[in-house]
């Protein structure tokens, strides 16, 4: 599976802030090696590695990416 764009609305970006993450960094682990496994009809599980290798892992609903 190839994720080819994500689409970020201010409701997923304030999501992720309450992790401590910014969307940079989860754009980064799209980008990257990372292991994907879907979970329902219309989201994905995505897990793997920062740059600076710290372990992510996010949820991606198909209806905000190009997959």
């Amino acid at each position: 599976m190839i994720i080819t764009a994500a689409a970020w609305d201010s409701r997923s970006i304030e999501h992720i802030a309450r992790h401590g993450v910014d969307r940079s960094e989860i754009e980064e682990l799209l980008d990257g090696r990372c292991l994907k496994r879907r979970t329902r009809s219309d989201c994905y599980m995505i897990y793997g590695r920062s740059e600076a290798g710290d372990r992510k892992s996010t949820r991606l609903n198909s209806s905000h990416a190009n997959i």
